[in-house]
């Protein structure tokens, strides 16, 4: 079962995030029911409130729906397919960062094209190897799920007033093993990742450029680990990564400005298209007369 170590602050959000893993993986196709809320209570150690809560933020996501008197039960894929498990508040920080990833990043690339040395190209190759190699082994999130169920039934078992009652300290221990497990799953796929783009900001030649790509960078590094959380549960998308950063690659060996931003382009739209970032970010509305009054 994929691991339970919420933070008692926010229990329904850390539910709705292991049961949006749970649909990831497969665990209920689309028209199945899920568990009912005694048995997701019984099963998690919550309150009702807190397991309501957590099916309506799957609801607000589209992973499925809530039918009176005949329980929740799981949605087809949405257009943009399977949201991976993180909170709307989360998305819509991820969805900012890849707009301002876009300012910055698709000119990085073009110039990285004008002024990349020969030992820049060789570290780009590098780094789409590295990523290649995860494809021939992908990494599997089943390891995870075959921990005994003994162990996930021990984390399970405590009230929800026994939990919150933990002392500060435990739950500082409890956050950090968690975080650890993240960076064990994320870390490989990660670490090529970012090697690739702070290598593309170097291939640049150019310290303001350099500047602003380390003013991105932990709202990138947060960005990333989003998305190999997805690609953890799609390898065909691991796939589509591993091709544009070769593009970009090849664009910039070969000196070619315009292809290096096209292919940057592609690249970051593919990854808001899997988040749904047009719902995300909210859109302005139409112009006011104010202006027009002036």
């Amino acid at each position: 079962m994929i691991g339970w170590t919420p933070n008692p602050r926010n229990r329904s959000e850390a539910l709705a995030s292991v049961l949006a893993a749970r649909l990831a993986a497969g665990e209920w196709r689309p028209g199945e029911k899920l568990p009912s809320i005694p048995e997701l209570m019984a099963r998690y150690g919550v309150s009702r409130s807190t397991v309501r809560e957590a099916l309506m933020r799957l609801a607000g996501q589209g992973l499925v729906r809530i039918v009176h008197g005949e329980g929740t039960i799981a949605r087809g894929r949405p257009t943009a397919a399977l949201l991976p498990p993180v909170s709307p508040e989360e998305r819509a920080r991820l969805c900012r960062t890849l707009v301002a990833r876009k300012i910055v990043e698709v000119g990085i690339a073009g110039e990285a094209a004008r002024r990349a040395r020969p030992e820049d190209v060789a570290e780009l190759e590098a780094a789409v190897r590295a990523l290649a190699a995860l494809a021939a082994t992908p990494p599997k999130p089943e390891a995870k799920a075959a921990k005994t169920e003994g162990e996930a039934a021990e984390r399970e078992r405590p009230s929800e007033s026994e939990s919150e009652g933990k002392s500060a300290e435990g739950e500082m221990s409890e956050e950090k093993d968690a975080e650890g497990e993240e960076k064990g799953e994320n870390g490989p796929g990660l670490g090529a990742d970012f090697r690739f783009h702070r290598a593309l900001a170097e291939a640049t030649h150019n310290e303001a450029l350099l500047a602003l790509f380390s003013a991105l960078a932990e709202a990138l590094e947060d960005a990333l680990v989003q998305v190999h959380r997805l690609l953890l549960h799609r390898p065909e998308r691991l796939e589509a990564v591993i091709g544009d950063h070769r593009a970009i690659a090849a664009a910039v060996g070969r000196g070619d400005p315009a292809a290096a931003r096209r292919a940057m382009v592609r690249h970051l739209g593919r990854v808001e298209r899997w988040f749904g970032c047009r719902e995300a970010v909210p859109r302005r509305g139409p112009k006011t007369e104010g202006r027009a009054g002036r």
